[in-house]
């Protein structure tokens, strides 16, 4: 499927806003219908073609489906972010840096796993010229008891998680997924590799991966023009079938 989010530099392009009707126009100049009708026209130049476009886009669709079920079968085991890993007002006064209400980031918790090791010092006098309200660089002795909550609730959040990526249910719908995304590249790669005879083989071929793009990838690079004719050929695909 395209990743229409990594795009090569290109020079930036005047906007338009008759891209569609531009390439509808090209298109019957040159004497060629946008989409007609033939996918099931067997005597057809691009009949093969046709077909394994077919199959791809049903073979797409089946690896989204499958590939969203993962994700929910995953998520309905694996545990919910623990309220422990989530900075408090009360944690505010002891260390500098606390946000409350977000969650600790994974180098807070590294520097507090380390800092518990060390051997307990008397904490570090406050300067006179510290405003009053200025939390500690060096966490507060008072302290340790939450950080060591954070640490062990980290633990036991990254070993849950894990034993729920290694369920039953998880790994039979993460086999289905790789294996029905192994069809859609097969069958992507045979539609790359079958080259259109016709002007209605070619839009059929861009129209294939529309589903993959967006107005939001539109822009002036190479990829954006990629993504800008998938849709003006999904879209005359769409106008010829409303036609019919």
């Amino acid at each position: 499927m395209p990743n229409a989010t990594v795009r090569a530099s290109a020079r930036s392009l005047p906007e338009t806003t008759s891209r569609r009707a531009i390439l509808g126009a090209v298109l019957a100049a040159g004497g060629a219908a946008a989409l007609p009708a033939v996918a099931g026209t067997l005597h057809h130049p691009d009949a093969e073609l046709f077909a394994l476009i077919e199959r791809a886009r049903t073979a797409d669709s089946l690896a989204d489906e499958a590939s969203s079920a993962a994700d929910d079968v995953l998520f309905k085991i694996a545990p919910s972010f623990p309220q422990a890993l989530i900075w408090a007002e009360t944690d505010d006064p002891f260390w500098y840096g606390v946000k409350s209400g977000e969650r600790i980031p994974v180098r807070d918790i590294d520097f507090l796993r380390d800092w518990l090791k060390r051997p307990e010092r008397p904490d570090m006098p406050r300067p006179p010229d510290m405003p009053p309200d200025l939390s500690p660089l060096i966490p507060l002795r008072a302290f340790a008891d939450r950080a060591r909550e954070i640490v062990r609730t980290k633990d036991e959040f990254e070993a849950s998680w894990q034993a729920a990526g290694e369920h039953p249910d998880v790994l039979e719908a993460a086999a289905r997924r790789e294996a029905l995304s192994e069809r859609w590249s097969e069958l992507a790669m045979r539609v790359a590799t079958t080259p259109a005879k016709t002007m209605e083989g070619l839009i059929a071929k861009i129209a294939l991966i529309a589903s993959g793009y967006a107005e939001d990838d539109l822009d002036g690079t190479y990829d954006g023009i990629l993504a800008s004719a998938a849709l003006d050929a999904q879209a005359l695909a769409n106008a010829r079938e409303t036609r019919s």
